[in-house]
């Protein structure tokens, strides 16, 4: 009974995606491919000409100042909502209820971007030595 469920679905769904693209669909797959591969490599060539992010082998490389960025970036809202979470749970605990005011705020900005650059600057120094 389960497989006849099983076969039931792989037909459906087959059939379903014959409708939707068609035949050749593994013809289509692979034009798009070749399409993707053709991005790819002018893509590779614009880094070259530039001469960023690329090493000797061709590969993309991120510089240590581009991680940095985008460690500290990704982090920035983690560490805000965490800082947020801190803040007010401590202003419960101590049993002040309502609202943030000025001062709070600028405790949670200033707490959310030093979390975030102390975890960049984290990562630069790691990767530094890593490179070493």
């Amino acid at each position: 009974m389960k497989l006849f469920k099983v076969l039931t679905i792989t037909a459906v769904i087959t059939g379903l995606s014959i409708n939707l693209f068609g035949e050749n669909l593994t013809e289509r797959s692979s034009q798009h491919l070749q399409t993707e591969k053709l991005s790819l490599y002018k893509l590779s060539e614009s880094l070259n000409a530039s001469g960023e992010g690329i090493n000797e082998q061709g590969e993309y490389r991120e510089t240590p100042l581009r991680r940095f960025e985008i460690i500290f970036f990704i982090s920035l809202p983690v560490t805000f909502l965490l800082s947020t979470g801190g803040t007010l749970i401590f202003k419960q605990a101590s049993g002040h209820w309502g609202e943030l005011n000025s001062r709070e705020y600028g405790y949670i900005l200033m707490s959310s971007v030093g979390l975030s650059l102390s975890i960049a600057i984290r990562d630069y120094i790691s990767t530094a030595r890593r490179a070493e």
